[in-house]
């Protein structure tokens, strides 16, 4: 309709050009449209027109235009020095809900199939340069496929001219043990034939082993030396190929250092020879170990060889006894798949994470690269290990001298905002003949392999991955899902657990992404299968193009209420995520704090959304009560099914949650691409927010790994282990009584997800208007708890908030600036 009349009102403008009324109506138009800087032209062309002209019906008209001006410049405002307020933004606030224990899960060994980010397709869209980044690079297998990958196109075509892998994991330790592989790949190019084998025996074991034999061990050791050297010598094969920051060079050689002698007191397409039910993974199991090859064997520990044949002879419980009292005896932990820092956190008395097979690393490194580079190989784990790496080693000596490895040792949905903002590297030092200002920070490829299972999901990747894409329709973000597979009946479910949009049109729609014309295919392909009931169809991995980066057309937007009611969805879906369980295989992680609905916000403006009706929305926050058809969730999982289901309109508090987004208001306000226009000025002075730090006592142990966690601030003490949700919810369906309606609306409780916790020291801190921290130490009666929010029921706490020496006041946020 708003198309329609402004077709209309341009007619009308045409046909009476001294009439301003359809001037007015143009500028009204242009308003609700969202485009303030054509309502602004039309507003001062109709103002001219009535400035020779009087009467009141024109004083009138006089007034509307003037104000609708003023706000259409006020929409249209954005402030200049953002940058500055967004490095705090990103350098002090948190995105996610923290877990109890602060240090991130060691995983060293993946269990998703080794991916060549190159193809044939791709070559041939960017034939001169190639930049990819690879988020939770683990154990570096898609980044060593790719390798391979390259040389293999080398010999069909002219690759690129220069390739650069940006690599991002929030683990030193993965770095650590990542440049341990290469430094033995870089030995193994230059060692003749008798080093060369026990050098590539040695990455076999440690890529792929829990344990290895002395003589491997040894050269484990010498290879951690050479590396730790490597790491300060710019002319090294590694500072060569690796551009690696001054600060995290220092925190790698931590990890690297503390591997020195850890060990020395401790006790689908399937490769010939490594399928699941073949000899060398029935030896695995029976034995516990991957013996090296049976020449290499009997050469280096004869006393073993001897064992190992007479087991092979009679398969005895007494012969296999005797190969475990040697190796717990003689062989030696790999000790790069431990990390100390995370072990000394870690909750409960568990062993490292290497649950995993030699078997199944061999036929996941060989998915994509083509068997027949294997040559004739001989059958066997090891075999087909040692080929690999020596089809690496072999690649890697071609591609040295045109590419760059950098390395980011940072959270993927941080980097994806410091790339796009230019934050990333800006500080930066030149070294080893790299200048960082001159990479990439729009990339063919970004593969995120099952990251998001743990931050987000699609949520997080749409709305800060997509812009880094570098081209329209093939640049790709590329993602798995391994945390919960069998969750997920059909691929739209779980974009909708996610998205909170029912159909793929409306995905593709407001996000302005839709599957590759490959992956959209294959999905169609497997759409329905199932395994044993379970759904199966996530068990792919998935690439993403950006559709286009211009905003919406109008018919393509949602309509007002529609936008308001989804957003309000996503509101109350991060306050108040539905209870789930605390632990489980198949667990949906709900780690979102409130920040992602800024995200979110600012992702609706660059597809054409209007500023006025963002703006409104935020206001109805910011003053704590919303109007709204939309709903907390009303299951653990949110399926097609139920987000389509409908509720009548009902008025509700968010008041526990206001003292919260008011703060996040006032802090993100200078990064909003639009200005604001709220009911009441409530916002604190940036001045005015501080930071501050609650000390509790470490009297909890229970699944303290998942960022399932509130910091709830209340006046009244709970008098039992209650589920707060349901006195949190105020949409009918939960606590009804006088008191926790008083509770919600008075209100006597503040609920803050965004906030970081200290382990060591178990605090809390929180950035929060001081003025009211200030009102609670006066009033008193006010305690501190954290609260989970996966059973909600309580963990810490209670803190009285008076008592000064467990609450303190840090700096303010603007003290730095």
């Amino acid at each position: 309709l708003l198309i329609t009349a402004k077709a209309c009102f341009r007619e009308a403008a045409r046909l009476a050009p001294k009439d301003p009324v359809p001037l007015s109506n143009l500028s009204a138009v242009e308003f609700e449209l969202g485009n303030y800087i054509g309502c602004e032209l039309f507003s001062q062309k109709a103002l001219g027109l009535l400035a020779a002209s009087d009467g009141e019906q024109n004083e009138n008209l006089h007034e509307k235009l003037l104000l609708r001006s003023a706000r259409a410049k006020l929409y249209s405002n954005k402030l200049e020095d953002a940058e500055k307020f967004r490095e705090l933004v990103l350098d002090r606030i948190p995105r996610y809900r923290p877990a109890l224990q602060d240090a991130p899960e060691y995983f060293t060994v993946g269990h998703d199939w080794a991916d060549s980010l190159l193809s044939s397709d791709l070559v041939e869209k960017a034939p001169k340069d190639v930049s990819f980044l690879l988020c939770g690079i683990g154990d570096a297998r898609h980044l060593l496929a790719t390798i391979i990958v390259i040389g293999l196109l080398r010999e069909a075509r002219a690759p690129p001219a220069t390739f650069h892998f940006t690599l991002v994991d929030v683990k030193p330790a993965v770095f650590a043990r990542d440049l341990v592989i290469f430094q033995l790949l870089f030995d193994s190019m230059t060692e003749k034939k008798a080093k060369l084998r026990d050098t590539i025996v040695t990455l076999c074991y440690v890529y792929a082993a829990q344990v290895m034999p002395q003589w491997a061990y040894d050269r484990l050791q010498k290879c951690l030396a050479t590396a730790l050297d490597s790491l300060d010598m710019e002319r090294s094969h590694l500072r060569k190929l690796f551009y690696i920051p001054q600060t995290f060079r220092e925190r790698i050689s931590h990890h690297l250092e503390a591997w020195q002698h850890l060990g020395d007191g401790a006790p689908d397409f399937s490769p010939p020879g490594c399928e699941e039910n073949g000899p060398d993974a029935q030896m695995f199991l029976e034995l516990g170990v991957m013996l090296p090859h049976v020449d290499l064997l009997e050469k280096r520990e004869p006393e073993l060889f001897k064992l190992f044949m007479a087991w092979g002879k009679t398969r005895s419980v007494v012969a296999r006894t005797k190969i475990h009292k040697y190796v717990d005896s003689y062989w030696k932990p790999n000790v790069t798949l431990v990390d100390l820092d995370y072990e000394r956190k870690r909750e409960g008395p568990h062993r490292p994470l290497i649950d995993f097979r030699p078997d199944e690393v061999a036929r996941s490194l060989w998915t994509q690269v083509p068997h027949a580079m294997a040559g004739d190989c001989p059958p066997g784990i090891l075999n087909y290990l040692a080929v690999f790496f020596d089809l690496v080693a072999s690649n890697l000596e071609h591609i040295n001298s045109k590419a760059v490895i950098e390395i980011v040792i940072a959270e993927m949905g941080d980097t994806f905002d410091r790339l796009r903002y230019g934050l990333l590297r800006h500080r930066q030092e030149v070294h080893g003949g790299f200048d960082p200002s001159t990479f990439p920070a729009k990339f063919d490829r970004i593969h995120m392999s099952n990251i998001p299972d743990y931050v987000g999901g699609p949520l997080i990747t749409f709305t800060q991955g997509l812009s880094l894409l570098r081209h329209d329709g093939s640049s790709a973000l590329t993602s798995n899902v391994l945390r919960n597979t069998p969750v997920w009946m059909t691929h739209d479910d779980f974009l909708a657990e996610y998205l909170l949009l029912p159909t793929r049109q409306q995905v593709k729609n407001h996000f302005r992404t839709q599957l590759s014309a490959k992956m959209g295919a294959y999905e169609a392909e497997i759409a329905g299968t199932t395994i044993n009931g379970a759904g199966a169809v996530m068990a792919a991995t998935y690439d993403w193009v950006r559709a286009s980066t211009s905003t919406l057309s109008w018919e393509k937007l949602m309509s007002r209420q529609k936008l308001e009611n989804w957003l309000y969805s996503h509101f109350l879906k991060l306050s108040l995520p539905h209870t789930r369980p605390t632990q489980g295989n198949l667990l949906i992680i709900a780690p979102l704090n409130l920040t992602a609905f800024f995200h979110l916000v600012i992702n609706a403006f660059e597809a054409g959304y209007p500023a006025h009706w963002l703006s409104d929305i935020m206001s109805k926050l910011n003053d704590g009560e919303i109007t709204t058809s939309s709903r907390a969730p009303t299951a653990t999982q949110m399926t097609v099914t139920e987000v389509q289901k409908s509720h009548p309109l009902r008025k509700m508090s968010v008041k526990p949650f206001r003292a919260e987004f008011q703060t996040l208001l006032a802090i993100w306000r200078p990064l909003l691409p639009f200005g604001l226009h709220l009911s009441s000025e409530t916002l604190p002075q940036l001045g005015r927010i501080c930071e501050f730090m609650i000390k509790f006592q470490p009297n909890y142990n229970q699944e303290i790994e998942r960022p399932h966690f509130v910091l709830v601030l209340r006046k009244s003490m709970p008098t039992d282990r209650k589920n707060l949700r349901h006195t949190l919810l105020d949409d009918g369906t939960g606590d009804t009584t006088a008191a926790a309606i008083k509770l919600r609306t008075d209100p006597g409780i503040h609920v803050i997800s965004v906030f970081k916790f200290t382990t060591d020291t178990q605090t809390v801190s929180f950035w929060m208007d001081e003025m009211i921290i200030d009102h609670m130490q006066k009033e008193g009666g006010w305690a501190a708890f954290v609260w989970r929010s996966d059973n909600w029921l309580p963990a810490l706490g209670p803190v009285l908030v008076h008592d000064r020496d467990s609450v303190t006041k840090g700096l303010s946020w603007v003290s730095r600036l």
